[in-house]
């Protein structure tokens, strides 16, 4: 059977933003750059996922700001997946650091 591609892989954890990080979290147990970048972008895209849902809920401010959210979600799905098909390990700021130090211990 043949696998897939790294580089494939570590695109599809930002693909489905949280949902396909969890995804390969679980299935992926032995890559490390894989399981990175799935970590990553199930806690980055989780993380605005919720901020986003709870600014929506704020009358008046909540919207602008959750706007301003949302381009600043579309250009970091782009910006992390090319990184990715490019194998570029780039680490969202606080975050990625977190992760890279778990993963690669």
């Amino acid at each position: 059977m043949k696998t897939i591609n790294e580089k494939y892989l570590c695109v599809l954890a930002y693909l489905g933003f949280f949902v396909t990080g969890f995804i390969l979290l679980v299935v992926e147990k032995n890559n490390k750059k894989v399981k990175f970048h799935a970590m990553q972008s199930f806690i980055f895209f989780g993380v605005l996922f919720l901020a986003t849902l709870i600014l929506g809920a704020l009358p008046l401010i909540g919207g602008l700001i959750k706007f301003l959210l949302s381009i600043v979600t579309l250009a970091s799905y782009f910006y992390l997946m090319y990184t990715a098909y490019k194998g570029i390990e780039f680490k969202v700021p606080y975050i990625g650091d977190a992760i890279y130090e778990n993963v690669y211990k």
